[in-house]
């Protein structure tokens, strides 16, 4: 009752007196799980469910939870082992894991692995959109740019009113060096949504690390904040975009923001590093490129940042 009152701190205590009498009563766990969930203790949800899950090996859904509350919380390599374990547990429901497993090594940084996992799924004839768009990506960030490319042209084939083939599309072409192509393709995406927030963040994101048209690069950024204020993936793309211009008292905050949202995204925390060498900022900049460093290496020149973050050390 507590629980569906949403008095979440009173739930706790009775549930754990439960937990503690009936250790293997699951559906306990699954509800203190929940109340730590709403009160933002992210840890304490995944050490209750890992210890049912421990004591009741059948106990799949609560498997499964903490693979999705890992990646809430960021721990992507958590992530993708949970996803393993729940596999294991019931092979039925690989159909719906391994694509999820694929998305969290993805974003652990282990690309490759991901493109193998998926192969044999995005060979089939009529391969799900999802997994050709997961497949895509991890194949561009393998730097198979070439297989990449015909895998996003499939998708766009197979769901054209699907926008992530075009999403995935444009960055492929980007990373190619087709700055028209891949701008023609996001233009088609706003051209069919003028709303789509990751497509206007994109394009600008894009233009700012051009360092071209970048009063176009802030207003499209800002227009895409307006639809999803706060999103730190747009943020980022708003103060980089400032920091471009050379504004650096505007880029500030967003960047900051940015940066304490997304403490693992290599690429914001060197974006952070930059703003705080030019502000003369040196040691805070020093810090912000051992955090690049030590993130999830996507998108960075680990050697540039590596001479940056000598510079930055000799000047604190």
């Amino acid at each position: 009752m507590y629980v569906r009152t949403r008095a979440f701190d009173k739930a706790i205590g009775p549930l754990k007196r439960v937990i503690e009498e009936q250790p293997g009563y699951s559906e306990a766990a699954w509800l203190l799980a929940s109340a730590y969930e709403e009160l933002d203790q992210l840890d304490a949800a995944v050490d209750v469910l890992r210890a049912a899950v421990q004591f009741n090996p059948r106990f799949f859904r609560g498997q499964v939870r903490v693979a999705e509350l890992n990646e809430k919380r960021g721990r992507w390599k958590d992530a993708v082992d949970a996803y393993a374990a729940a596999e294991q547990m019931n092979a039925r429901a690989a159909a719906d894991l391994t694509p999820r497993r694929a998305a969290a090594l993805i974003n652990a940084g282990r690309a490759e692995e991901a493109r193998d996992l998926l192969t044999a799924l995005a060979a089939e004839p009529k391969a799900d959109p999802a997994i050709l768009y997961l497949y895509a990506v991890s194949q561009r960030q393998s730097e198979d740019l070439a297989g990449a490319e015909a895998t996003a042209r499939r998708l766009r084939e197979a769901a054209p009113a699907d926008p992530r083939g075009m999403y995935v599309l444009a960055q492929i072409l980007e990373a190619k060096g087709d700055a028209e192509g891949a701008e023609r393709s996001l233009r088609e995406l706003l051209a069919r949504d003028p709303k789509d927030a990751t497509a206007l963040n994109h394009l600008g994101y894009m233009f700012a690390e051009r360092g071209a048209r970048l009063d176009e690069a802030v207003d499209l950024v800002q227009r895409a904040l307006e639809i999803e204020p706060g999103n730190p993936s747009f943020l980022d793309s708003l103060g980089w975009a400032y920091f471009r211009q050379g504004r650096l008292e505007q880029a500030d905050r967003p960047l900051t923001d940015a940066a304490a949202k997304l403490p693992n995204s290599s690429v914001v925390q060197d974006h952070l590093g930059d703003l705080r060498y030019k502000q003369g900022r040196y040691a805070e900049a020093a810090e912000a490129w051992e955090r690049s460093l030590a993130g999830d290496g996507e998108a960075i020149d680990r050697s540039t940042i590596e001479r940056k973050l000598r510079d930055a050390k000799a000047r604190r």
